[in-house]
């Protein structure tokens, strides 16, 4: 089986994980978060959006995103889960998302709730899952990545046969 894992890093952030049963959503203060890694038996593909301080960011914000940040990366590496960073840019131009701030949030949402319906309700549902729902668009990001990926891999390995 293979799980398809997309973190919006950050205090208020948020996993989602695609898997052959469907999609779910965990919000960073959970304290499951990460144990909802180290349950899957199989194959993880984890793709991280690579994040930055902004000017004007005040600097308590910014040494809290920081933290939170390198809590999600540590979590990740120890407990041997690769990952990807991707920047916001990459991953929102496939899925059509561009603008100010406060219009990508809306996007996001969106869109997250065209792709995964079945989660607009439960997960989608309030304007400040934004998080949330980048975080199912980055899990997304990574299976298309990845599959492309795996076919390009199987062809090129029948050329070896």
């Amino acid at each position: 089986m293979v799980f398809y894992v997309g973190i919006d890093p950050g205090s208020t952030g948020a996993m989602a994980i695609l898997g052959p049963c469907g999609a779910d959503t965990i919000d960073f203060t959970d304290p499951s978060f990460f144990d909802r890694l180290n349950d899957r038996e199989g194959q993880v593909h984890c793709m991280v959006e690579k994040v930055h301080a902004m000017p004007k960011q005040g600097v308590t914000s910014v040494f809290t995103f920081g933290t939170a940040y390198g809590k999600a990366l540590g979590m990740l590496i120890a407990l041997k889960v690769p990952y990807t960073l991707v920047t916001p840019q990459k991953w929102q131009k496939v899925f059509g998302i561009s603008g100010r701030k406060g219009c990508t949030k809306k996007q996001s949402l969106e869109r997250a709730r065209a792709l995964f319906p079945g989660l607009a309700a439960s997960h989608l549902a309030r304007v400040k899952d934004h998080n949330r729902a980048d975080a199912l668009l980055i899990a997304e990001y990574c299976r298309r990545e990845m599959s492309q990926f795996e076919q390009k891999e199987e062809i090129d390995l029948s050329f070896m046969s």
